[in-house]
Order: C-alpha cells, then structure tokens, then sequence
C-alpha cells in the first residue's frame, strides 16, 4: 500500500464578502481552529468547496465533491501538470473510466489491487503493465455492448 503526504487544499466561501478562501492543513488534521479568517468572515458564514481550484461545488465531508475532481486536485496539489495524451498511462486510465462510469474501488476489484495504489497510478500519471489495459478493454468492451 503506498502511504501518500498528499494535502488536498481545503478551500472555503465566504457569503458576506464574497471571497473564496484557501486552507491547507493536513488531511488527518482534525482542529480546525487553526484556519484564519478575515475577522468579517466567521464559520457561520463559510461554506466549504471542492477542493479542485477549478470547481465551486459545495461539499461536506469530503475534499473533493467526487471521482471526476480527486485526481485533477491531487494534481494540483503536487503541482504535477499532465498532458492529455493517447498514450495507456494513468490518465488514459482515470479518462476512460470516468467515461464509462467505473469506480475507483470497482476497478481496483477487477485488477486486483488496492484502490489507493490505482489512485496513485492516475495522479502519478504511471505506465499501466499490459495485463491491466487488457482487463480494461475486455470489461468496458462487454459493459458497452450490453
């Protein structure tokens, strides 16, 4: 199991002032009274957002609002810029099976590892070993014919 630092930004809007606010205290932090805000903006006027930079979806407990924001704020939050390509790495894999509507945890069933290291192969953008392309086209070739 890969055991990630990985600090997604928590990211917060203010209804009052209108700003949106960025905090980035460790996934596993639980005090939250760290987080400095404006002293206009108080927790009752906050509503916390994906914490992908490029959608404004509210969410709750998670960090991100789902599966199509996780591995683009995971990205983000290593700074790892990866460009779209044909090429069978991890983002042709986390493409692809958005596309066809595949979990994360479904797809790591089906491969036979643990989901966490499949999230790691798609932010990472990683070459995929020729076992794994073959299972995905078989799967998604007999989910698209039916």
């Amino acid at each position: 199991m890969i055991k990630s630092r990985l600090v997604i930004p928590r990211r917060w809007f203010c209804i009052l002032c209108g700003r949106t606010l960025v905090s980035s205290y460790p996934a596993f932090c639980t005090d939250h009274s760290t987080l400095d805000f404006p002293a206009n903006c108080t927790t009752d006027n906050m509503v916390r957002l994906c914490g992908y930079s490029q959608c404004d979806v509210p969410v709750t407990r998670r960090l991100t609002c789902g599966d199509h924001h996780d591995v683009p704020a995971a990205r983000e939050a290593l700074r790892l810029t990866v460009i779209s390509s044909a090429e069978q790495k991890g983002d042709w894999l986390f493409r692809k099976r958005i596309r066809f509507g595949f979990s994360r945890s479904r797809l790591a069933s089906l491969l036979r590892v643990h989901w966490n290291y499949l999230f790691h192969t798609e932010v990472k953008d990683l070459w995929l070993p020729a076992e794994w392309i073959e299972l995905v086209n078989r799967t998604l070739e007999v989910q698209t014919d039916q």
